[in-house]
């Protein structure tokens, strides 16, 4: 199989790096690169991508629409995994990866699913770019991943975790590991299957009560169970 050239913005980020570790463990699918602003490009962490052999492409995405699209030259997937203040930001990029002949673009999703209008402020941002891609015709694959198994976990001691549960905590959450994100994204780009897709990926369901009751069966620190059961 021909190797995908893969372009990964937001690799210094939290979903970044995971997604950047699951495209660089398997070298044989994947040629991989950073875009990155020019006010970053000097940054430790940036210099630190092309230590692991990450290629560094360097652009503005707010900048002139010409430029951008000659940054993406080239580029087989573009995956984003931006700022959660950012979004909007896409709805260039987006259009520079139609002119630039995008094969497909991933823009960042990555959060639990939610249907748009008025029920996560983050989910409508999103989707205002999910539409703006579907209008331009981009090839495309949505990935949602679940709320994090690393902020899941009720807090120690259980003075921190009040008042953050739900009201009965008996609803079904997509749970996913953040550090397997990456795994993920690599599998799911390259299946054909997954294009003009939405893909969901996670690695448990599990309610409130039962992470609850995991967390009391695993930790040494214990949790009050009184203050928790105030909001069941």
């Amino acid at each position: 199989m021909t190797k995908q050239t893969v372009l990964l913005l937001g690799a210094t980020g939290e979903t970044g790096r995971s997604i950047l570790d699951g495209l660089l463990a398997d070298p044989n699918s994947f040629h991989v690169e950073a875009l990155v602003r020019p006010s970053s490009a000097e940054k430790p962490e940036v210099k630190k991508l092309g230590e692991r052999g990450v290629k560094i492409r360097v652009a503005d995405i707010d900048g002139a629409l010409d430029d951008l699209v000659a940054a993406l030259a080239g580029v087989d997937v573009l995956i984003s995994a931006i700022d959660a203040t950012r979004q909007l930001a896409q709805l260039q990029l987006a259009t520079a990866a139609k002119q630039a002949g995008v094969q497909r673009f991933v823009p960042c999703a990555f959060i639990t699913i939610a249907p748009p209008g008025g029920v996560m402020a983050l989910r409508d941002s999103k989707e205002q770019v999910y539409q703006h891609i579907r209008k331009l015709y981009l090839p495309y694959t949505i990935i949602d991943v679940g709320y994090w198994h690393q902020i899941s976990i009720p807090a120690l001691p259980a003075s921190e975790a009040h008042g953050r549960h739900p009201r009965r905590g008996t609803a079904p959450t997509m749970l996913g590991d953040l550090r397997d994100i990456g795994r993920y994204v690599a599998l799911i780009i390259k299946d054909a299957r997954t294009l003009n897709k939405f893909v969901a990926a996670y690695s448990d369901v599990l309610s409130e009560n039962e992470i609850f009751a995991l967390s009391l069966m695993t930790s040494s620190d214990a949790l009050d169970n009184d203050v928790y059961s105030k909001y069941n």
